[in-house]
């Protein structure tokens, strides 16, 4: 394996992997074969700092990272990896302070990138787009995400012109 690894958007050194329990360090070297992404790997970080064991911390950032986020890895693959059988990970998975543990990296990843959200939104709805208007007024708490429009009428680009509007006029 070639230094530094990256596990997540650190960088690993030769010794400071070489700390690390031998059997993890081959697991690791068998998991950095399959692209999983930072955010897998920021996941894992996290979890073995809160002293979960090797595989539960791969399973809650199998969990949080999502399908995206787990390369070419199929459930059945990962728990290859692991050693155990799919209905294991599964039942891994369930467990509840595991969900609780992958639940809160989801919503600090999440939570990262609120604001790139808003902001694309923003854009797309300053364009004109209809459901980007009525979403970002509804983001921005000026309307109830439950607000309806009267029958036949839809008064969002309304609303947006009218922002326009006054907006232009500060």
């Amino acid at each position: 394996m070639s230094f530094p690894l990256c596990l997540g958007d650190e960088k690993v050194n030769q010794a400071e992997f070489e700390q690390l329990p031998l059997g993890e360090q081959e697991f690791i070297q068998r998991l950095s074969a399959f692209s999983l992404s930072p955010r897998f790997w920021e996941g894992y970080r996290a979890l073995r700092g809160r002293k979960y064991t090797v595989r539960h911390a791969a399973a809650g950032a199998w969990r949080a990272a999502g399908y995206g986020g787990r390369g070419s890895l199929t459930q059945a693959d990962f728990a290859g990896l692991l050693g155990i059988s799919r209905r294991t990970l599964i039942r891994m998975l369930q467990e509840p302070a595991l969900q609780t543990a992958a639940l809160a990296l989801q919503m600090e990843w999440l939570n990262e990138r609120v604001p790139s959200v808003d902001d694309a939104l923003y854009r797309k709805a300053e364009l004109g787009d209809v459901a980007a208007v009525k979403l970002w007024y509804q983001r921005a708490r000026v309307i109830l995400a439950e607000a309806n429009t009267e029958a036949g009428q839809d008064n969002w680009m309304a609303a947006l012109e009218q922002a326009r509007a006054e907006a232009a006029e500060e």
